[in-house]
């Protein structure tokens, strides 16, 4: 139940504090239920994120489509500003997230700045025989009053669960039963220090996941692993040290899950994530136009320039309506007034033919 109010609160909530536009008001990410690497964090992590404000909205205007690093910073900008994270009450950082979860905070932001916008949509055909409608799927990660929830996280396979302890680590062992190898699903930090790495991709692979602290992710723990690495010379732990990567590649994932408003079939279907370019998309306005309706506000409204760019994007949009509706009464009124003194413009003249008429009866010679 309280999914399904997770959107529509955190407006209510909004709305009652204080009515500041430039207060930042955040939500709680429910862990469990959005992120698919939920089982391999610390315990005690806590995320919360908010809606973009219009700065920030604006900022993404200054970007090179073409560049894969601009796009990605753009993107880590958004996550570092709009989120709040904590591991047993100290701050961390949206680095120590894992890839795969980035994408649904980062959609659930979008989600929360833009209310009416539009959203990203797969093209699926209903897998009832009898039905075969083609559909056109938004992704949607909240429910609310008035939509469902499509996008969900995809549960660890149990391969997975069965070789994980309570703090996330997977484990080898040995005949002996003494652990050999320890390995952790690698976070954006370990992808940050690997990523413009000359190591053989067959190396890289591995080594991501030899960070098991986040204290730890630097080049001296790096030159410590691949040493480690080197060292190993069991091809049958290689073997199965790959085989449960395989695993995480191929087995963690979102997925689709929607009625089909014909035959109310329920389709359930496993889905790409979305690139980080056409995520992007989703977070650029019209930038021409909303320099022009921050004209329209700063001085038909008297907002000052602060109180606009700070504040949140879904706001600015309710201001832009209720100044267009104004902005629509206005013209109305205008017009009906324009055609009123049109209207009077077109009646005959009475005054001037009753002063003719006066005229005529002075006139000299004049007899009744």
């Amino acid at each position: 139940m309280l999914e399904k109010h997770l959107f529509d609160e955190y407006f209510e909530r909004l709305e009652k504090s204080n009515n500041k536009i430039n207060k930042l008001v955040y939500q709680y990410v429910d862990i469990p239920n959005f992120l698919p690497f939920s089982l391999f964090y610390e315990k005690g992590l806590k995320i919360l994120f908010r809606p973009c404000t219009l700065e920030e909205i604006f900022l993404f205007g200054v970007v090179d489509l073409n560049s894969d690093d601009d796009v990605m910073h753009k993107l880590d900008m958004l996550l570092e500003n709009c989120t709040e994270i904590t591991i047993r009450g100290k701050k961390t950082s949206y680095l120590d997230l894992y890839e795969k979860d980035k994408f649904i905070i980062l959609y659930l932001i979008k989600e929360f700045t833009f209310i009416n916008s539009k959203n990203y949509t797969i093209n699926y055909q209903c897998d009832n025989i009898r039905c075969r409608k083609d559909l056109n799927i938004p992704y949607r990660a909240t429910f609310s009053s008035k939509r469902n929830r499509t996008l969900y996280a995809k549960t660890l396979p149990h391969i997975i669960l069965d070789v994980i302890d309570v703090d996330g680590v997977i484990k080898f062992y040995n005949d002996e039963n003494v652990v050999v190898f320890k390995m952790r699903p690698p976070t954006l930090r370990v992808e940050k220090l690997l990523y413009n790495s000359l190591l053989e991709d067959s190396l890289k692979r591995i080594l991501k996941f030899m960070f098991l602290n986040n204290d730890d992710v630097n080049e001296i723990k790096l030159e410590e692993n691949i040493n480690l690495l080197k060292e190993i010379d069991d091809l049958d732990l290689i073997s199965a040290i790959n085989e449960i990567i395989n695993t995480f590649e191929n087995s963690v994932y979102y997925e689709i899950r929607y009625v089909c408003d014909e035959c109310k079939n329920l389709i359930v279907n496993p889905i790409l994530i979305p690139n980080y370019k056409d995520l992007f998309s989703l977070f650029q306005g019209d930038f021409d136009k909303i320099v022009e309706n921050e004209f329209e506000l700063f001085y038909q409204n008297g907002l000052q320039p602060s109180e606009l760019n700070n504040m949140f994007y879904f706001k600015y949009e309710k201001y832009i309506e209720a100044l267009n509706v104004k902005i629509g009464e206005e013209n109305k009124q205008r017009e009906k007034e324009n055609q009123q003194q049109e209207s009077m413009n077109n009646m005959p003249n009475f005054n001037g033919m009753n002063n003719i008429a006066n005229n005529f009866k002075n006139f000299n010679g004049y007899k009744r």
